[in-house]
């Protein structure tokens, strides 16, 4: 509130009359009504503003709608990582949103998607670490702050060869069949089938030098 005059104050009520004076919990040292709403509905408050010696203006009415927030704003593999070239998503959730809007930037500036699921492709991200932003709202105008969704874009291995095969060996003759691929920190696994549901042994593939030897021995 203003008002002009020597030393003025300011006092909230939620009554013209003023029998009930808001205290500091509702009010801050320069007037302001300042405080966060724990309730919706219809308010009502009135102010005034007094000078030093006890004359006060008429009271001023102000009324505002309080409406149900957005809280509680999670989201599904925040802090994740993934391999370049995989399929993922980000799925938000929130109490009372019904709008999710992921933002390249903090500030909420650079739009990428609208809508619950947010499945990022190759051009939005890089290797490596990486950040989009997620603000929920509702249909009231309500919105939670903007938040940070943080993954990581790990490397694939490229350029897997094998050497060594041959089309047909005989009983007992072991089997060495070498791969190598281009990358950091590359091991290798075999399995015998194309979707790898069985990951073979020690067995048959060599632990450290990452090669698979096995001897057919006859029954």
């Amino acid at each position: 509130p203003s008002a002009t005059g020597t030393n003025v104050t300011y006092q909230w009520s939620t009554n013209p009359n003023f029998t009930v004076i808001l205290g500091n919990e509702y009010v801050d040292n320069s007037g302001n009504l300042n405080f966060t709403p724990t309730s919706t509905g219809n308010f009502t408050y009135f102010v005034r503003a007094t000078n030093s010696n006890g004359c006060s203006t008429q009271p001023k009415e102000v009324t505002f709608v309080i409406n149900q927030g957005v809280t509680n704003l999670q989201v599904t593999n925040n802090g994740a990582s993934f391999c370049q070239g995989q399929s993922f998503n980000f799925t938000a959730g929130g109490v009372n949103a019904t709008t999710f809007s992921w933002y390249k930037f903090s500030n909420g500036t650079g739009l990428l998607f609208v809508g619950a699921t947010y499945s990022p492709t190759a051009n939005d991200y890089v290797l490596g670490h990486n950040t989009v932003y997620i603000q929920a709202s509702n249909n009231s105008g309500c919105n939670t702050e903007i938040i940070p969704v943080n993954y990581t874009i790990n490397e694939v291995p490229t350029n897997l060869q094998i050497s060594g095969n041959q089309t047909g060996y005989c009983i007992g003759s072991p089997i060495f069949i070498t791969p190598t691929a281009t990358g950091s920190n590359i091991t290798y696994e075999w399995s015998a089938t194309s979707n790898f549901a069985s990951i073979l042994g020690s067995s048959f593939v060599g632990a450290l030098v990452a090669t698979l030897v096995n001897t057919i021995v006859p029954a």
